[in-house]
């Protein structure tokens, strides 16, 4: 079953959206991806995710992926661009969403927070 084998969960993903794969369920793909360790694949997509959108990088996906790669600089590259373009929905889901919370003790995020007037 796919509970038991992620790639095969994944496998299922991509058939039932292999007529367009939105951002949300490219982003859970890229993140599986990421958790299994094939970091090449999980890179790939966000290199996908972020040619679909005209805005350049969807943030929030894009940084969950790095997060979850262990690339907590390149994570934060994307959130501070976010916030430096005033991207709608930054000051609302930077603290409160679950994958981005491995990067609290990170410096450069806390001083993002900071600047936020996000820091406890």
């Amino acid at each position: 079953s796919s509970r038991e084998n992620p790639l095969r969960a994944i496998e299922e993903l991509e058939k039932i959206y292999s007529g367009g794969i939105d951002l949300g369920v490219s982003a859970t793909i890229a993140m599986m991806y990421a958790k299994l360790g094939n970091r090449e694949t999980a890179l790939e997509m966000i290199k996908e995710m972020d040619a679909q959108h005209d805005h350049g990088p969807n943030f929030l996906p894009t940084a969950s992926v790095y997060v979850y790669l262990g690339m907590y600089d390149e994570a934060v590259d994307v959130l501070e661009r976010a916030y430096f373009e005033r991207s709608f929905g930054l000051i609302y889901v930077v603290k409160m969403y679950p994958e981005l919370r491995r990067l609290a003790t990170f410096p450069r995020y806390q001083e993002l927070l900071r600047k936020m007037g996000l820091d406890d």
